[in-house]
This record gives C-alpha cells, sequence and structure tokens, in this order.
C-alpha cells in the first residue's frame, strides 16, 4: 500500500469520525459558543478544517494551494447539517485523489504575511500530512469543547494517530 493511500485512507478515516461525532450532536451544541475556549464553538472548529481541505483539493489541480484564502463560510458554524453535507463530499473528492500523483510538485502559501511570496514548495503527501495534524488538533478542541459542555466525546476522539499507536505497545515500549 502506497503512502499516498494511506494518508488519504488516513484524512478520510479522520474526516468520518467527525461526521459520526456530528450526526449524534444537537445542533445547539454545535453552535454554542465557549467563553473558556476563547468564545469559540464546535462549529467554529469543523468549519476551519472544512475550509482548509476544501483549499487543497481546489488548489491541487493548478498546482497552487492558499490556505490563507479560505472561504470562511459563516453558516458552516451554525449548521450543522450543512456541515455534515460538506463533510461527505470532501471524503468523496480526498477518495478520487488515490490515483493521484504523491510527489507532483505544488506552491503552498498558508500565514503568510508577503502579499508577492508566491509561497513555499511542497507536496500531496506533505499537505495530507499536515491536514491530519491540522484536524486533530481542531478535533481535541472539540473534545474539550464537549467535555466544557458536560458531553462525553466519543473515545480517541481528537487524539492522533501517533499516539493512539503508542498507547497500543503499552508503556514502556521502545519507539517504533
Amino acid at each position: 500500500m502506497s503512502t499516498l493511500f494511506t494518508l488519504i485512507q488516513d484524512n478520510v478515516d479522520l474526516l468520518r469520525q467527525g461526521v459520526g461525532l456530528l450526526a449524534e450532536l444537537e445542533d445547539e451544541l454545535y453552535a454554542r459558543s465557549e467563553p473558556e475556549l476563547g468564545g469559540s464553538a464546535v462549529g467554529v472548529h469543523f468549519r476551519h478544517c472544512i475550509d482548509f481541505y476544501a483549499r487543497l483539493l481546489e488548489g491541487l489541480p493548478a498546482g497552487r494551494i492558499d490556505y490563507d484564502l479560505r472561504e470562511r463560510e459563516a453558516r458552516l458554524e451554525t449548521d450543522r447539517g450543512l456541515a455534515l453535507r460538506r463533510l461527505g463530499e470532501l471524503i468523496a473528492d480526498l477518495r478520487l485523489l488515490e490515483d493521484g500523483e504523491p510527489s507532483a510538485p505544488v506552491r503552498v502559501r498558508a500565514e503568510c504575511a508577503d502579499p508577492d511570496s508566491d509561497g513555499a514548495p511542497s507536496s500531496l503527501e506533505r499537505e495530507l500530512q499536515a491536514l491530519l495534524s491540522h484536524t486533530v488538533h481542531h478535533f481535541s478542541l472539540v473534545a474539550v469543547a464537549l467535555r466544557l459542555a458536560g458531553r462525553k466525546p466519543p473515545e480517541n476522539f481528537g487524539v492522533a494517530l501517533s499516539t493512539l499507536k503508542h498507547r497500543l505497545r503499552g508503556p514502556g515500549a521502545a519507539p517504533a
């Protein structure tokens, strides 16, 4: 199995975790602002992640990904049904990349203060690694928001794959 296929599958699996959570979550909790998290809501984190995946998929054909040009569609922060639909679309679009060229060069702009910069060199594989880490980070904040609201998130929700693998090896196990 190729690294590209594995990275796509890991991202798809992570987004499916998000779909599973949203399918069970009430609309009110999805949109509820959490003061302990700077006023953000579960929906804000999902919208943010959706934006990043959308930028990847939109930029790949031209070989230019600009994460700074995110749409930031406010409705995604409050409309759980819309977020579920968008996640489903992203999952389907990611699956279409399975036959792609993992090392095809792309230029990536993110948090770029220089408006004339054309970004940094990267590849589809590297961007999928970054999105995996980025999404886990935001899902962990979603898990915190749920706990603050008195809800228990699904087991391992927002936990990095490397952490899960480490836990499976047990305490004192040598790193893989």
